[in-house]
């Protein structure tokens, strides 16, 4: 704070850049648009079947439709970046700060989906250097610091010789001190997640808050000085003033952040409103007559302002012509007290531990900042009002993962019965044992169309050409995170080098290692996934080589294939009248009928998942503003695919009952037929066909998963690798930054004052031993802000004074407690009428503190 005319202190305003905000939001909506979200989950399981689990689009709309929203956002950002102490900037710091807020529940800007760099120079510390952060929550608590910042400047703005000017100003300096604390509570209980800042600090903001409360409560002593209020009222408030006082300056020396300059300011404030509270009591005293209670509190008092003035080298004028006037006046007033009681009164002088503690008024609390609501007719509408708030893509997704777990858990449910089908037949010689007997010569029909649709698909050959691609796939992938992960470990080397180089004093930046944790935990899912992903591949490999032979046999030509089935002399009659044998075909028919009924289920409840969309509902929710049960609205959602999932059921209950019945319908079989050698060859052939049919799908299916996996993957792999490329480019201009700071820090090129290069011994705080802090000695782009106090700089409250008036007090004079022959000792303005104290010894009984 620069002000040559008061004694109270303001905040500085923490300096921005500007930030192409709307640009990053228009690049997601329109890569959301056009490609939908990354991969939520990705699932392989043990069989090499590849599941993708997407969630639904993030946005399908243009994001040209919101042109005038992004304009209108930028705007509102670039309007916060210069600030002056009007009430203008506190309407245009609320605008952006409800706007952010509705923003923040649209989009997931955070340092994992929309990258957003906010920098920030910091208001205190050694350095005031920029702070960035991928954080929405960042630029928010930014923007609450400077709403608490403008508050304590209009606060010092008020005018202090009127009534309402005094009450406007304890209004402005209480709502500081609440945005202060709102910061400091929001930040403990996870509200707002900040990266390491001194402005941050939880003493830091201790402080301020403090020192807002402690204008705030001096305003009402003043306006109570003024209204002429009993000596009693105004030791009340002079001594809760000092309490505030007292602990601002406790939290600033702990913080290490605050100049010297400024805890002197605050300690000496402490030490003054002290010794005013014991001479108001004094003064009180001694119309009671209890004149040895006065001299002891008048002592008292002596004895702070003393303290104080050991600081009179270092303290602003107006502060120190103050506690001049009162130092006066508590001398001449403990002089004729001491004389009076020496020659008339006799008192005796009670100890300062036997004196009553003098009680406290505290008149101020902190204002706690507006809601949102409270502040939306200075918002306004909405941004993005008509796109889909990122709190519903959330729960649509939350919905999305539940429904298609239900889907695949049936799918799989399904799958496991039809193989389980398959296997029992296969363990029965079934259906080649049938065949067999109906057609002991050639290829039966149905041998024949699998073994065309085998060729058609490319054979064996087609196979392992698939599973070459799947594998080059699977290489481009690993490549895609390796890059990604050389990128980041590459930036973290250099950092942990600079670190190392210049040492943690000097290369402050937060280690990129703690920055990166979510970018490098997604690594290690998508690694997972990957390493997942080559075990099937792997599993996928072994069955074509374990069934390369009987495939091959599969795709060969028809001479080929009917060469290699056995054939046999057997009379077909026996195949048309045997009564077993038309019981177990009719039994085959019916399970084939199951499977075929069961895999139109299973398509059914997949189209029913695929127009299942539970957005509208939420959104309607969220237009009416209505809170939305998540759990209890998934339950009911989820009830439609009740009646598929019942019948899936039943279909596995009745093929359950029908393979039983083909045990005992084949035993009967196998006892009433006629086998020879020929036979049994050629039903095993043709069973082990109809299996290498249904290993050739099996394979071609997790070929197609596989591609599509890897497919996927890529993409999410190849914005991850952006994401990652993004944020090393970040730190290596943050580093570029750094490095010159240092350079011209090394060089002697920093503009250092006199102060900060011989900094002198912090003041204790009252009854407790010297503390030290630090002054800053960078200032950010803008400069110092024209009548607002610069931290970290020596405080400056001029030194010329407009001249003299008859009757009202000047700015910078000391305050008047005696007759005109003391040094004048007055409030730091002058309120309507004038007052002063008298040192004339009064007559017991007649006693007023005040001049007529």
């Amino acid at each position: 704070m620069n002000n040559q005319t008061s004694n109270f202190l303001s905040v500085d305003f923490k300096k921005t850049e500007s930030v192409p905000v709307s640009s990053s939001l228009r690049n997601y909506i329109a890569q959301a648009s056009r490609d939908g979200n990354d991969i939520d989950s990705l699932i392989i399981d043990d069989n090499a079947l590849f599941t993708l689990t997407s969630s639904k689009e993030a946005y399908s709309e243009d994001p040209e439709v919101y042109l005038d929203d992004f304009r209108s956002l930028d705007n509102l950002r670039n309007e916060i970046i210069t600030l002056e102490s009007h009430s203008a900037s506190l309407a245009r710091l609320q605008k952006y700060y409800g706007q952010i807020i509705y923003l923040g529940a649209k989009f997931p800007i955070n340092e994992n989906s929309i990258r957003i760099c906010f920098p920030w120079y910091c208001v205190f510390g050694k350095e005031r250097r920029s702070i960035s952060s991928f954080s929405l929550s960042y630029e928010r608590a930014c923007i609450l610091f400077n709403m608490g910042s403008l508050y304590s400047q209009l606060g010092l703005a008020e005018s202090r010789q009127t009534s309402e000017g005094l009450k406007r100003s304890a209004l402005y300096y209480q709502s500081a001190a609440g945005v202060f604390k709102a910061i400091q509570d929001q930040i403990a209980n996870g509200e707002l997640k900040v990266p390491f800042c001194p402005d941050f600090q939880n003493t830091t903001l201790t402080a301020l808050m403090n020192l807002m409360l402690a204008q705030a409560q001096e305003s009402f002593w003043q306006k109570a000085v003024g209204d002429k209020k009993t000596d009693a009222t105004i030791a009340k408030l002079a001594a809760k003033v000092s309490d505030f006082y007292d602990a601002a300056h406790f939290s600033a020396v702990a913080s290490a952040v605050f100049s010297q300059q400024w805890i002197i300011h605050v300690q000496v404030k402490s030490l003054h409103f002290n010794a005013a509270a014991q001479f108001r009591r004094g003064c009180e005293a001694l119309a009671a007559g209890k004149y040895g209670e006065e001299i002891a509190r008048l002592q008292i008092a002596e004895g702070h302002v003393k303290k104080a003035m050991e600081y009179q080298k270092q303290m602003a004028p107006a502060v120190l012509n103050d506690l001049k006037g009162l130092a006066a006046v508590l001398q001449s007033n403990l002089q004729r007290a001491e004389k009076d009681n020496n020659i008339i009164y006799l008192d005796i002088i009670p100890k300062t531990d036997a004196l009553a503690a003098i009680a406290r008024a505290e008149m101020v609390a902190p204002t706690s900042p507006p809601d949102l609501g409270s502040m939306s007719e200075v918002v306004g509408q909405p941004f993005f009002a008509k796109l889909v708030p990122f709190a519903v893509h959330q729960a649509v997704s939350l919905y999305s993962s539940q429904k298609e777990n239900l889907v695949n858990g049936e799918a799989d449910r399904a799958k496991e019965a039809t193989a389980t089908c398959h296997s029992t037949l296969q363990s029965l010689n079934l259906p080649g044992a049938i065949e067999a007997l109906e057609q002991p010569i050639g290829i039966p029909p149905a041998v024949l169309q699998r073994s065309e649709e085998v060729r058609k698909s490319g054979g064996v050959s087609g196979l392992q050409s698939t599973y070459e691609t799947v594998l080059a796939l699977s290489v481009a992938d690993v490549a895609l995170l390796d890059e990604a992960m050389k990128a980041l470990d590459n930036e973290a080397k250099e950092d942990d080098e600079a670190r190392h180089q210049f040492g943690k004093d000097r290369w402050t930046r937060t280690p990129s290692r703690d920055l990166t944790g979510n970018l490098r935990d997604t690594a290690r899912l998508y690694r997972e996934k990957l390493d997942m992903a080559r075990k099937s591949d792997m599993v996928v490999r072994t069955k074509i080589d374990n069934n390369f032979a009987v495939m091959t046999s599969l795709s060969s030509s028809r001479d080929e294939l009917e060469a290699a089935i056995p054939s046999s002399k057997v009379s077909t009659t026996v195949a048309l009248t045997d009564p077993t044998v038309k019981e177990v075909k009719a039994l085959l028919a019916q399970l084939n009928d199951i499977i075929k009924r069961r895999a139109v289920l299973v398509e059914d409840i997949k189209k029913l998942s695929k127009d299942d969309d539970v957005a509208p509902k939420l959104m309607e929710a969220t237009s009416k503003q209505e809170q939305v049960d998540n759990e209890a609205l998934f339950a009911q959602q989820l009830k439609k695919y009740d009646p598929l999932v019942s019948q899936i059921k039943q279909s596995i209950l009745e093929q359950t009952k029908l393979l039983e019945d083909v045990r005992v319908a084949h035993k009967r079989f196998m006892d009433s037929r006629q086998t020879n050698d020929m036979i049994k060859q050629r039903e095993s052939a043709l069973n082990n066909l109809e299996a290498a049919y249904r290993t050739f799908k099996e394979i071609s299916g997790n070929l197609q998963e596989g591609i599509k996996f890897y497919t996927d993957i890529q993409l999410a792999l190849t914005r991850f690798k952006d994401n990652c490329t993004d944020f090393v480019y970040a730190r290596s201009l943050d580093r570029r930054d750094n490095l010159t700071a240092i350079q011209n820090a090394i060089a002697g090129l920093s503009v250092s004052s006199t102060s900060d290069q011989h900094p002198l011994p912090l003041p204790p705080r009252p009854g407790t031993s010297s503390s030290s802090g630090s002054s800053g000695n960078r200032t950010p782009p803008g400069g110092h802000q024209p009548g607002v106090w610069q931290p970290g700089t020596a405080l400056n409250y001029g030194t010329s004074s407009p001249a003299p008036q008859p009757g009202v007090w000047q700015p910078g004079s000391a305050l008047n407690y005696g007759p005109p022959s003391a040094p004048p000792y007055q409030p730091q303005q002058n309120l309507p009428g004038g007052f002063s104290y008298s040192n004339n010894p009064p007559r017991p009984g007649q006693y007023s503190p005040y001049n007529p």
